[in-house]
């Protein structure tokens, strides 16, 4: 453990709509130096179309919690950060359920707004993304909301929150486990209506995927390692991968051994959205970081 004044360890949680992840996080001068551990938890929140978050959901929530709460103990952290987000502020108990998390890891957990979200996640994207990577579309995929930040190397240019995270698009197709060509008409038409005025101004640029069903990329696709948190793809692979999987069936894909179960079932939707960022904004690189808003959180922090 570091015993310098400059140095300290510190647990960053995001506590998304599907997904909870923390990573233990070394600092020095206020920079991360290292990463002392990581772990994420599948929680899905955002199991039906009612305006609050169901028992089962809260249940299990509650349990990840105390699951979070042990990992973090053994490092001996000298503080500990918390975000939340869509689900939280979407559902009627969100802040109810939020305020039950914080006391079970004993720390504050904020609630960010959509653009708080995209500038965390654009914080942590450019503390480990390779410098070499510097006029960029970076999209935080999430369950709930996604994320556009536009940046020309370590500058933001302009970020927007849109409620199309894959749980919500799911639900406005009623995605039952297989794509049909209709439910992706459906979904790029809804795209189309929330992010057209993108269009125009981001174009031939590199994408930057993070986190998510994204880091599933480099177990199946050839890549061009930028640094330990930079993977750059070729465009046409990456759509190559879409296009087979978009009509994939669920038992299908159970048979697929890079794709973990809790992934399965949502992994159609997330590659439609990919392959319709392609398409609309003419991308010419995929470039996939595991820095996202929790790397972001200790930045902002420090």
């Amino acid at each position: 453990m570091p015993t310098q004044a400059n140095k300290k360890i510190i647990a960053s949680i995001d506590f998304g709509t599907n997904t909870f992840h923390v990573i233990i996080a070394e600092l020095d001068s206020a920079v991360i130096s290292r990463i002392l551990g990581r772990k994420r938890w599948f929680a899905f929140l955002n199991r039906s179309k009612d305006d609050f978050i169901i028992d089962d959901a809260v249940s299990d929530a509650k349990n990840i919690a105390h699951e979070i709460a042990a990992f973090i103990k053994p490092f001996a952290v000298s503080e500990t950060y918390g975000v939340a987000t869509e689900v939280f502020r979407a559902k009627s108990n969100g802040k109810t359920l939020l305020n039950d998390i914080s006391r079970i890891i004993n720390a504050q957990v904020d609630l960010l707004s959509g653009q708080e979200e995209a500038k965390m996640s654009f914080l942590g994207v450019n503390a480990l993304l390779d410098p070499a990577i510097t006029n960029y579309l970076l999209v935080d995929i999430g369950g709930g909301s996604t994320e556009f930040i536009r940046a020309y190397k370590s500058e933001m240019l302009f970020n927007a929150s849109f409620k199309v995270g894959l749980s919500m698009l799911e639900q406005h197709i009623d995605f039952k486990g297989q794509l049909t060509e209709h439910q992706i008409d459906k979904t790029y038409d809804f795209l189309d209506l929330h992010l057209k005025e993108l269009f125009a101004a981001n174009q031939d640029l590199q994408l930057i995927l993070n986190g998510g069903s994204a880091e599933l990329f480099h177990k199946i696709l050839p890549f061009q390692a930028a640094n330990e948190f930079t993977q750059v793809f070729g465009i046409e692979d990456v759509s190559d991968l879409c296009r087979r999987l978009l009509y994939s069936e669920e038992a299908e894909r159970a048979n697929i051994d890079w794709i973990p179960d809790a992934r399965n079932y949502l992994m159609p939707v997330f590659l439609m959205q990919v392959q319709y960022l392609i398409e609309r904004f003419k991308v010419t690189k995929v470039v996939y970081t595991p820095a996202s808003i929790k790397e972001g959180l200790i930045m902002h922090k420090n």
